[in-house]
């Protein structure tokens, strides 16, 4: 069984916004249990966000999400970091309103966020089991969900660019 996990100790890093230029500087906290990933304006803290895909807001060039008037740009490195360790509990305090691009990957995020250190907490973690097959299809791009006992993504993508052209991925 496989059970929540935090951060052992506060984080901090600081830097520039790619889309917005911006400097700014975050703090990521341990958070308890069933606290999920939590953004909050430093400056402000009744402003935040309870990050989950109901609250984007945009996904043009980046990713941003809103709650309340409250708006956060460029979170996808920072969350995707997160997620690769298995972190379901944080709180991320900013100081303006956007993460920081750091080298422009998140390898920076999962470095900073190794070096705190992971805590298992005591509350397991729950688990999506797809039972049937999702298909979502937008023009010609479409997305399909399988059942599967474990974990796999196929990606391909076929633009008509030649720079780009026929991709796939296993």
């Amino acid at each position: 069984m496989n059970y929540q996990r935090t951060l052992n100790k506060t984080i901090e890093f600081e830097g520039i916004g790619l889309h917005t230029g911006v400097t700014s500087k975050v703090f990521i906290h341990p958070a308890e249990s069933n606290t999920g990933i939590i953004f909050r304006d430093s400056n402000d803290k009744k402003n935040r966000i309870h990050s989950n895909v109901n609250v984007v807001s945009s996904t043009k060039r980046s990713t941003a999400i809103s709650s309340n008037g409250y708006t956060i740009h460029t979170v996808e490195h920072l969350l995707s970091a997160l997620y690769a360790l298995g972190i379901d509990n944080a709180l991320i305090d900013i100081d303006n309103i956007e993460i920081p691009i750091l080298d422009g990957s998140a390898i920076d995020f999962y470095n900073l966020i190794i070096s705190s250190g992971i805590k298992k907490l005591d509350a397991k973690k729950e688990s999506i089991i797809i039972k049937d097959k999702i298909e979502v299809k937008q023009g010609d791009a479409s997305l399909i969900i399988l059942p599967y006992d474990g974990f796999k993504i196929t990606f391909e993508i076929n633009f008509k660019n030649s720079s780009i052209g026929k991709q796939k991925f296993i």
